[in-house]
């Protein structure tokens, strides 16, 4: 038997996920009245990373919390989905021991030697 993945809802976000072989859907809800959830959802892809405990979920998309009020959620040119900055990060840094973060207050990127 295969190991499947559920995510269990409430007020839209999730409460837990939990792993199962082939539950039955009578399991299934008896497991989400323990949970106090609303719903619960076969979780498709177990390596989506926006699928977290805390995460929301609008009835289609799993949206990992938001790191930043000024960030929107979007699709990255590899087709990917996140949360995406307002401005991108700089891409032409010619120090190996500096790195980019984002500085919220700014609203803008910070050099940052390691």
């Amino acid at each position: 038997m295969a190991e499947v993945v559920y995510a269990f809802i409430k007020d839209d976000l999730v409460k837990n996920i939990l792993v199962f072989e082939d539950p039955s859907e009578s399991f299934l809800d008896h497991v989400k009245e323990l949970q106090e959830s609303d719903s619960y959802v076969l979780v498709e892809d177990k390596f989506n990373h926006h699928v977290m405990v805390g995460a929301s979920y609008d009835g289609s998309v799993f949206k990992s919390p938001k790191p930043f009020e000024s960030w929107v959620w979007g699709e990255f040119p590899n087709g990917a989905t996140g949360w995406m900055p307002p401005i991108a990060p700089p891409t032409d840094n010619p120090q190996a021991d500096i790195r980019f973060v984002w500085d919220e207050t700014t609203i803008s990127w910070i050099a940052v030697q390691i």
